[in-house]
């Protein structure tokens, strides 16, 4: 998995402490210690939310060409860090490929995350 890549992976839902969770698609980020990577949520629930999270939500402009059924977002407020191995183990399901245009924009939305914190 290199970054750009979407994959379906099981996420636990954050305000669960018992595990439960639902298989989602992800986005990739690749760390450059090749050990590991960072997985970001994608979603298609986008017009219900409040104008805080939507500035929080990366959108994916050329969403079927990047293997996607719906238009989606990527939602940069959580992340998970994941052993690359987990994923090779797990044989996660590849969905498609960001465009570059696209990886530009979570990017950017990224940055800006980085400098809220």
């Amino acid at each position: 998995m290199e970054t750009g890549d979407l994959c379906l992976f099981y996420v636990p839902y954050p305000e669960d402490s018992s595990g439960d969770g639902k298989t989602r698609p992800v986005a990739v980020l690749a760390l450059s210690d090749g050990e590991h990577v960072l997985l970001y949520t994608v979603t298609t629930k986008y017009e219900n939310k409040s104008a805080t999270i939507k500035k929080q939500y990366a959108p994916i402009k050329q969403w079927q060409q990047a293997g996607l059924d719906h238009p989606s977002w990527i939602d940069v407020r959580g992340v998970l860090r994941v052993p690359r191995k987990l994923l090779e183990q797990r044989r996660v399901l590849w969905v498609g490929r960001l465009t570059a245009e696209d990886m530009t924009i979570w990017a950017d939305y990224i940055r800006r995350r980085g400098k809220r914190a």
